[in-house]
């Protein structure tokens, strides 16, 4: 065999190829040469059909094809049986070019040597394919080939391999820039900001603030005080009112590196999930006050961090805090920690070492206005024990035992500020501040910007307020006491506010008091909501023994009989329907439809309309007794729900804020208080019309108590009155009222619970619902409705049973409750029971305790009425023993 390869002719099978098998990508049989020997491989065949017997094609190739024609291909190896093809024969000798071969030499074992190429060319590897041109290949016919290009399940392969590795890259510039972005831009912000000193920021404090009436005329001016402040330095501000405010404000200030890390995470938690920021330690609080900067922002926030981390760098803790407690306001009308101690104890800061005054004065930090110890006492002394006393203790600043017993700190009277109004329209700058305060625009920031404030309050109205109040009660009873809040339904903005004369003390429009029947119409709502009409039956009898113990009406009235209607009932106070009512529907239904209405269902910190430790109300909230409490501007606001058939709004006083001619903050009025759907929110028309039945029932009560507004304009109104202990006489009177323009509430009281008595406009009396209260009532509405346009109410649809049926001569199903029947209060609840411990005194509110035995009153003089609060006020009708806590 090796001889053979090797004969100089080239003759033999060792000159041919070697053993030839077939190509694994063409399926073509191809000779494999010795690396030294091999000759130059053949030129590329064109594709095309092979001929039966026919050989491999001439070395040389085939000429280019004419244009348009194919090039011709060559035969194909013949078939041998079915076992496929055999080894190719040798080529024929050479061809000069353009010469077509006429015979193909078919040599079934051996292969003819090629001739010499013209120009010789390296052996080709046994790995290495020479690429076929791309002309002849593509122009193929029949020539079974691989396809060109890669297939459809590769290419997406291959799309998804390059959109992921976008996608890689992608990610890791989004990582380089969110670890090097922020470090970029804290150091630019860094070297941008500045800080201002506290002497700096003091210095401002001197621009006055002008407060408007709705109508764009000046009502007041605040004057910052001056020369008040005095400022203190670090050490000489006792150590344990800077524990007091730091376990408060920032446990960790003097460790932390300006701010607190988990107080940002949670501020910026807040930001993306509620809009409302939160967790600025001491140093951020100092470059909130000095800035003025009140946007909740991230932005905002932002720079205050790195702002923050400036400060801690520049400065040490304890001019720090020497800085932020000389600018914050521990008082209204004072800026500074001592000028602030001075107003609250009447002594230096310097003095004080009591821990209960220490954490007072920690306590008023947050809001100096509304946590004011003489304004809200019951707030703020709340605040006191559960909050600041609580963390002092957990930061060990004193024990446990102290925060538990610790009395509260004794307090100055305020001392009026500079301005220039005085006696109620105090109350009204008060409130003003108070709101502004809440939505995060402090005192401060106001005096610092001079800030021009227009308020919601109407001049005319106001004037009409006060008048109306000064007529009834200027030469009353000294003892009396009394408030009005007058609202726009449309919009929710209190046009008059009256909170007493005194503009320094209390401010009787937000102290919660008992509402009586006036209360009612909110069972009547919660009524209508489970399809009860206002045409439905009750037992209007009194006496009825329901939820364990026994209902009386006012002075044991049971002229409305068995088959009382909802809409007489309302007409004539008739304690036992409304009882009947809120025990059917329950409740927690019925302090539910109150603030569905707009009565607030917190107030400082907390609940309002409930029982005892938080639970349902008991069945003394159908006539506004018990634990029942709401404050004027409630009550105002929302019968103003009513006026507005269902939309409600919060009641405010300040319609805009400016800065010189430009916005503090954008559309004050409307971000603030916008529209609310009260009680239907997916059926207007239902939500309308629930509030039109409501306003239904109450169309005759003004002319039924000798009230009626002048003109017979039409006005749905409620009056109220709360029994003083188990007496005929009354601790509170009520009347609340509306047209489609205005709601007023007006209150008469005393500062103590006792028996309150009037003298307008006639001798001395018993007050009812419609005497003061009504009196004031009615003379500011006819002087603030007076040239105005009658408006009249819109018909209500009927609900349930609309218009009574005839009566029978025997009970209605709802009225036919046996006098000895237990109801629970709510559905979910159990029976009330009597006190079991006769040997306490019984608080105003109680109810079942045991109570000194009474005799009967004399007959009325004609005041009528009694302290169950019948609307038959005037009626002449006798008084008897009324039922405890009853409504008027």
């Amino acid at each position: 065999m090796n001889d053979e390869r090797n004969r100089p002719d080239g003759g033999g099978r060792g000159s041919g190829p070697g053993p030839e098998k077939p190509n694994e990508s063409t399926g073509f049989w191809s000779p494999q040469w010795d690396d030294d020997d091999a000759p130059p491989p053949p030129p590329r065949r064109s594709a095309g059909p092979h001929p039966a017997s026919s050989g491999p094609p001439p070395q040389g190739g085939f000429p280019p094809p004419p244009p348009g024609a194919r090039p011709p291909g060559p035969p194909g190896p013949p078939r041998n049986g079915p076992g496929g093809y055999p080894p190719p024969p040798p080529g024929p000798p050479q061809r000069p070019p353009g010469e077509q071969p006429t015979q193909m030499i078919q040599q079934p074992t051996e292969m003819i040597a090629p001739a010499e190429p013209e120009f010789p060319r390296e052996p080709t590897l046994l790995t290495h394919r020479e690429p076929i041109p791309a002309g002849y290949e593509s122009d193929a016919e029949g020539f079974d080939d691989p396809e060109d290009g890669p297939t459809e399940e590769e290419e997406r392969a291959l799309r998804k391999k390059k959109i992921w590795r976008r996608v890689r890259r992608t990610a890791y510039v989004l990582t380089g820039l969110a670890i090097l972005g922020p470090i970029i831009a804290f150091i630019i912000t860094y070297y941008m900001v500045t800080i201002e000193k506290p002497e700096d920021y003091l210095a401002k404090q001197n621009k006055t603030v002008s407060l408007l009436y709705g109508n764009g005329n000046e009502m007041s001016k605040i004057v910052p005080p001056a020369g008040a402040s005095t400022f203190v330095r670090h050490d000489d501000i006792p150590e344990i009112v800077r524990k007091a405010i730091t376990s408060t404000e920032d446990a960790s200030f003097y460790e932390n590196p300006g701010f607190d890390v988990v107080g940002i995470l949670r501020a910026v938690w807040n930001q993306a999930t509620s809009g409302v920021g939160g967790g600025s330690g001491i140093t951020q609080q100092y470059i909130k006050l000095s800035t003025g900067e009140k946007d909740n922002t991230l932005k905002r926030k932002w720079v205050e961090l790195v702002k923050s981390f400036k400060m801690s760098v520049q400065q040490d803790k304890k001019q720090i805090m020497e800085a932020y407690l000389n600018i914050a306001q521990f008082r209204a009308g004072t800026i500074g920690i001592d000028a602030g101690s001075q107003a609250l104890f009447g002594k230096s800061v310097k003095d004080v070492k009591d821990p209960a005054e220490a954490a007072l004065l920690a306590a008023v930090l947050q809001a100096p206005s509304r946590w004011d110890p003489e304004r809200n006492k019951d707030g703020v002394e709340e605040r006191w024990r559960t909050m600041v006393l609580a963390r002092m203790a957990k930061n060990n600043v004193i024990t446990q035992d102290q925060a538990k017993n610790l009395t509260f700190p004794r307090t100055e009277p305020r001392k009026k500020p500079g301005s220039g109004v005085s006696g109620p329209m105090l109350h009204i700058q008060e409130q003003v501040m108070d709101e502004l305060e809440a939505r995060g625009i402090k005192e401060q920031d106001i005096l610092n910007k001079g800030l021009t404030i227009q308020t919601t309050i109407d001049e005319g109205a106001q004037k009409a307020a006060m008048e109306a109040v000064n007529k009834v009660m200027g030469n009353n009873v000294e003892t009396l006491r009394s408030s009005l809040v007058a609202v726009d339904p449309k919009s929710g903005g209190i046009i008059a506010y009256y909170g007493g004369e005194n503009g320094a003390g209390i401010d009787y429009a937000k102290q919660v008091q008992e509402p009586g029947s006036s209360f009612k119409p909110f069972v009547t709502l919660a009524a209508l909501e489970k399809g009860k009409g206002l045409g439905e039956f009750y037992d209007g009898t009194s006496g009825i023994n329901m939820a364990g113990r026994t209902w009386k009406n006012s002075g044991g009235d049971s002229s409305c009989t068995k088959q009382c209607s909802v809409r007489d009932a309302t007409t004539k106070s008739v304690n036992t329907v409304f009882v009947r009512m809120a025990l059917d529907v329950g409740t927690t239904k019925v302090a539910s439809a109150a603030h569905q209405a707009g009565v607030e269902e917190t107030i400082n910190n907390k609940k309002t309309l409930v029982g005892e430790n938080g639970g349902a109300p008991g069945a003394e909230i159908a006539i506004g007794g018990g634990l029942t409490a709401v404050r004027t501007i409630d009550m105002a606001n929302a019968y103003a729900t009513f006026a507005n058939d269902g939309t409600k709004h919060k009641a405010h006083f300040v319609k805009d804020v400016k800065q010189g001619d430009k916005s503090y903050v954008t559309d004050y009025e409307k971000t603030n208080f916008g529209d609310q759907v009260a009680f239907d929110a997916n059926d207007a028309d239902n939500n309308r019309n629930l509030a039109r039945n409501v306003t239904e029932s109450m169309l005759q009560v003004a002319s039924y108590s000798k009230i009626p507004l002048k003109g017979n304009r039409p006005v749905a109104a409620k009056t109220g009155t709360n029994q003083y202990l188990e007496t005929a006489q009354n601790s509170d009177a009520w009347t609340v009222g509306y047209t489609p323009q205005v709601s007023t509430a007006v209150w008469v009281g005393s500062d103590q619970p006792m028996a309150i008595k009037g003298n307008y406009p006639r001798g001395s009396h018993d007050i009812y619902g419609k005497d003061e209260p009504g009196q004031i009532w009615k003379e500011f509405m006819d002087s603030y409705l007076t040239g105005k346009p009658v408006a009249k109410f819109e018909k209500a649809s009927p609900i349930g049973v609309y218009n009574e049926p005839p009566k029978s001569t025997t009970a209605s199903p709802s009225s036919t409750t046996p006098a000895t029947t237990t109801t629970p209060t709510d559905p979910s609840s159990s029976p009330s029971k009597p006190s079991s411990s006769p040997s306490r005194p019984c608080r105003p509110w109680e109810i079942g305790c045991t109570r000194p035995t009474t005799t009967k009153s004399t007959p009325s003089n004609g005041n009528g009425g009694g302290g169950g609060g019948g609307e038959g006020e005037g009626q002449g009708r006798g008084i008897g023993v009324p039922d405890p806590r009853g409504g008027g």
